[in-house]
């Protein structure tokens, strides 16, 4: 594949440059290699890099932007957006698992996720009850911050109406 790549780049000396001639010698000479690909790179657009690779039968797909993914006309045929509510960012437009599962009425579809991505530590607990850890377990954890829950105030941090135990606990944007 090296071979093909470097032709197909038009970098005929590369392969028998002793900086390159082996996987071992590219890992070492890495950014050397990198500056020279990526200035061949440059001179065409990466949907005609994709495509020359491909018929050339190097594995190749663009790495789109998240802007591209959201208006790639591939995933917007294959119904592979989905926007669901988030509740501290609002309207929340995802890639869903392109995994199609079959329903009880026969029709094959796409799993949609329907949830927003969890804020950092928003499920915490509920995880770790379900792996079977006492609340007690959970509370030690919490209060020596070796886990982190959304919200969760050790009661000698607490004030006024504050939540005391990650049960009562409200989501809150600090995340420190």
């Amino acid at each position: 594949m090296w071979k093909r790549l470097c032709q197909l780049l038009d970098l005929p000396a590369l392969p028998d440059d002793p900086r390159f001639v082996t996987n071992e010698a590219r890992v070492i000479h890495r950014d050397e290699l990198k500056v020279l690909l990526e200035a061949r790179l440059k001179t065409r657009s990466k949907r005609e890099w994709t495509e020359l690779f491909i018929d050339a039968g190097l594995p190749a797909g663009p790495i789109n932007t998240l802007a591209e993914v959201f208006h790639d006309p591939q995933v917007l045929h294959c119904g592979l957006v989905e926007t669901v509510d988030h509740a501290t960012l609002g309207s929340l437009r995802q890639v869903v698992t392109p995994v199609s599962t079959q329903h009880a009425d026969g029709d094959a579809g796409l799993a949609l996720s329907r949830r927003a991505p969890p804020d950092l530590g928003e499920h915490t607990v509920e995880v770790l009850l379900e792996a079977g850890l006492s609340q007690d377990r959970i509370d030690t954890l919490l209060t020596g911050k070796a886990v982190h829950q959304c919200g969760y105030f050790p009661s000698s941090q607490t004030s006024g109406d504050a939540p005391e135990t990650p049960k009562q606990a409200l989501p809150t944007k600090d995340y420190a």
